[in-house]
């Protein structure tokens, strides 16, 4: 086998360990709600606190609330909100997805 590959080999399957790892990390983070305030005070349900990937960019977007029709300023690139914050606050659901906060 050639020495690049062997090289390959070792680094996929260490990547690949940290993935496993890190994805078992991220349900016990889910199933224990362990940063339950900081999740309520983003008005995020625990799916999008956990598990969605919140990749930061520099875009700023802007899109419309589902409930009330005002403008919701987005800075999570292509990810956009569907309710803004009063409202998600007023019926209790993400503000991201729109989904229940459990």
């Amino acid at each position: 086998m050639e020495k690049n590959l062997k090289k390959q080999i070792t680094d996929s399957n260490y990547w690949n360990k940290k993935l496993i790892d890190n994805t078992r990390k991220t349900l016990e983070n889910y199933d224990n709600d362990t940063r339950k305030e900081s999740r309520l005070d983003a008005k995020l349900c625990k799916c999008c606190y956990y598990i969605k990937s919140w990749i930061g960019t520099c875009d700023i977007k802007t899109s419309q609330c589902d409930n009330c029709g005002c403008d919701v300023v987005n800075s999570s690139g292509s990810l956009l909100y569907k309710l803004c914050e009063r409202c998600g606050i007023e019926l209790g659901l993400c503000s991201f997805c729109s989904g229940d906060m459990n």
